[in-house]
């Protein structure tokens, strides 16, 4: 699960551009999304255990 957590973390960090390139769902693409606008620290750690869901 960690490992799919730093997926996800790669993920999130790439550029909007490379990231529109690669394969993902609809479900995960708005995930992602959602990460730029959650500001708490601790609600990101916990949408990041999401996405690595």
């Amino acid at each position: 699960m960690q490992e799919l957590q730093a997926l996800g973390e790669r993920i999130i960090a790439l550029d909007p551009a490379v990231r529109a390139r690669l394969p993902l769902s609809d479900e995960m693409i708005a995930a992602v999304e959602e990460t730029g606008r959650i500001r708490s620290h601790e609600g990101r750690r916990r949408h990041m255990q999401y996405v690595g869901r």
